[in-house]
């Protein structure tokens, strides 16, 4: 998780041109600064994540699918937190092989989307279930799937998690600046 993205109204008195501000317009402002830099870091982590990692970028963002990496939950007020909320959820667990692509035999192994599997081989399970798979020792069984390990995953959240307070700074501005001379009352 890249964590909580907190709305506060702490330092406003400092800034002139919000003192003409309502309550409701500084609220308004807030959760919508809150949410655009949640979705937008979202976004941009599934992108370095499927960039670093040379998958699709639509395996990270897919909902409801077991494969689901980057999410953004919006919550208007959370039990430890006043005020709009939202949470950047990254998941840190391998991604199975099966699930980047076609993958194709060759004499070294499997190779799915750029990644290479020595010693693997594509079976399909008696539940249907195509994979990639490898045996643990000389062996027929046992047999393990093979995965990508989301090895730079966490460099890129705390990249992220670094630079979220002086984004979110800068979008609720841009928001209080809409909402006092465009928006109005």
């Amino acid at each position: 998780m890249i964590g909580f993205l907190q709305f506060s109204t702490a330092d406003l008195a400092q800034v002139p041109n919000f003192l003409r501000a309502t309550q409701t317009q500084i609220d308004r402002a807030g959760k919508r600064a809150v949410r655009k830099v949640a979705s937008s870091t979202a976004s941009q982590v599934a992108r370095e994540i499927a960039a670093a990692h040379n998958l699709p970028l639509s395996l990270l963002r897919k909902r409801g699918k077991p494969w689901n990496r980057v999410s953004v939950k919006h919550l208007d007020h959370a039990a430890d937190h006043p005020g709009p909320t939202s949470v950047v959820w990254v998941g840190f667990n391998p991604i199975r092989a099966s699930y980047l692509g076609a993958p194709r035999q060759t004499r070294e192994g499997v190779k799915v989307r750029g990644h290479i599997f020595r010693g693997a081989f594509i079976s399909t399970m008696p539940s249907g279930h195509r994979g990639v798979f490898m045996r643990r020792g000389r062996d027929r069984l046992p047999i393990d799937e093979q995965s990508v390990q989301l090895s730079e995953a966490r460099g890129i959240v705390q990249k992220f998690q670094a630079a979220l307070p002086a984004r979110l700074n800068t979008v609720f501005r841009q928001e209080m600046n809409y909402e006092l001379n465009v928006r109005g009352k």
